[in-house]
């Protein structure tokens, strides 16, 4: 008998392994392309130079600043650390990261007792969303946070089907996972709590006081240490403060609330309550499909009420719900059509033309690989070359565009407000990390006092475009003390002229 459980024990997991090896073959594939371009979405490049700054020994927040929780830079710290400034292996640890959440998807499902074949194409789908459509090809924060958010979810959920404290290494060890969501997107801190508040309540009303408080003990233990292994090197470097004030008081400066975006997504939110209360109506047990379905109503809430109050969604946000999305779609009971070869064919023939945005990206690295001998392509990498062929100075450069470029010259921004070019306009945040209070005072310390050598912006949708004293501000000093240099893409260059050095 015990050799029969093991067999059957090791075929799950021979399946699983299946399972995630499909998910990582398709995410790679649909992916691949996009190793080579250099920069994908603005984010990402500030991403890899808060990450470089890391790999070099400095935290983030003291020397370049954006907004965003440690464990995004974390991440491209350590692949940069373990590989070396590469691209390729940047965004390969993001192949892995899709296929991962995505598996999870499928899990979660599995251990709700669906099908492996609907696990498998929900999970198929929540990948493919989270690797198509905008800017989304490369690593984002949200990519990194549900990574981490899913595995507490599994976990909690697994957790939770037994309905037990006894359990409670797994709690702290979603509990951990959800920190260290948290601390890669903190919006996520608005789902892990209705859930943990849903779980505690359910066991104050099944198990008692006692059991509720040995529960809520072991998950809040286990998310406190998630976020709490962030502040560490901050306080060994007696920079507790600056960890603080980046992490929870800036983000809720720059959230802002708006009506419109509320009224966009409120009615979706009034739409998952309703099918929350219905569902705690219904009695359920161990071998329910719906069993975690609360868990995950509660997240997409949560989830979509973190935008409300943010005040805006952009497309990379919906990131964070897709995972969601997939798995409730598990409950729409469409089981019929998965015995039905015509709609499976039709399923396939949709896969295999969904990623148009991958293949024409092939295309264009083929070309470039004809025409310039590289797969590499763009301003980003194009620029760094030119300044080097030409010998233009590479110490004193301001990237209002392109600010990958940076990294390829193994270079900083000149001040923390520049680490992303458009937080230069953020001064509501200039509290938290600058001395300057307005954006034309950052704009004459950088113009005035350091002097870049060398500019670059869009030459077409230049960041001051519409910024009213700041485009003037900015044309008048670039009129009188910078001439142009050359126009690579979309990028324009110029250089100082030599009697404003």
């Amino acid at each position: 008998m015990s050799h029969l459980y093991k067999i059957t024990k090791d075929n799950k997991k021979s399946k699983a392994f299946l399972v995630f090896l499909a998910l990582f073959i398709v995410a790679f594939t649909i992916r691949f392309p996009f190793f080579f371009r250099d920069y994908i979405d603005k984010d990402e490049s500030t991403f890899i130079l808060m990450g470089q700054a890391w790999a070099d020994g400095y935290l983030p927040y003291l020397t370049l600043w954006d907004l965003k929780p440690p464990i995004t830079f974390g991440y491209f710290g350590l692949m940069i650390t373990v590989f070396g400034k590469s691209l390729w292996w940047i965004r390969m640890g993001g192949v892995f990261i899709v296929s991962a959440t995505s598996f999870m998807v499928y899990a979660f499902l599995r251990n709700n007792n669906n099908s492996e074949k609907k696990a498998f194409i929900l999970a198929l789908l929540s990948l493919y969303f989270s690797s198509l459509f905008g800017s989304v090809q490369g690593v984002m924060s949200e990519h990194i946070s549900m990574f981490f958010y899913m595995g507490g979810l599994v976990v909690w959920g697994y957790a939770y089907k037994e309905l037990t404290h006894k359990k409670w290494v797994l709690w702290g060890l979603g509990g951990f996972f959800f920190g260290l969501s948290a601390m890669s997107k903190l919006n996520l801190a608005y789902p892990i709590l209705l859930c943990a508040a849903y779980i505690s309540l359910k066991f104050l009303l099944a198990k008692g006081i006692k059991n509720t408080l040995i529960l809520s003990f072991s998950s809040g233990l286990g998310v406190l240490i998630g976020i709490g292994v962030t502040a560490v090197p901050y306080l060994r470097e007696n920079a507790f403060q600056e960890w603080w004030k980046a992490v929870f008081l800036a983000p809720r400066a720059y959230a802002v609330f708006h009506w419109n975006t509320a009224f966009l997504l409120l009615p979706i939110v009034g739409v998952l309550t309703f099918l929350l209360v219905k569902s705690l109506q219904k009695p359920q047990n161990k071998k329910s499909d719906k069993t975690n379905y609360p868990l995950v109503l509660l997240s997409t809430i949560g989830m979509l009420g973190s935008f409300i109050m943010a005040g805006k969604v952009n497309g990379h946000y919906l990131l964070q719900c897709y995972p969601l999305i997939f798995i409730l779609c598990a409950w729409l009971g469409f089981e019929r059509y998965l015995s039905s070869k015509k709609a499976i064919g039709l399923f396939v023939i949709f896969c295999v033309l969904l990623p148009f945005e991958s293949y024409k990206e092939y295309g264009a690295i083929y070309k470039n690989k004809q025409v310039h001998g590289t797969y590499y392509n763009g301003e980003g990498i194009e620029i760094p070359a030119y300044l080097k062929k030409k010998q233009r100075p590479l110490d004193n450069i301001l990237f209002l565009e392109y600010h990958i470029g940076y990294w390829i010259l193994d270079k900083r921004p000149p001040t923390m407000a520049v680490t992303h070019p458009s937080n230069l306009f953020r001064t509501h945040l200039f509290p938290y990390y600058n001395k300057r209070k307005t954006a034309q005072e950052e704009l004459s310390y950088i113009l005035d006092s350091l002097k870049p050598a060398v500019i670059v912006i869009d030459h077409k949708n230049s960041i001051f475009k519409g910024r009213g004293v700041l485009e003037t501000q900015f044309t008048k000093k670039m009129s009188q003390r910078y001439t142009k240099d050359t126009l690579i893409g979309k990028a324009q260059l110029y250089q100082i002229l030599p009697f404003s050095k």
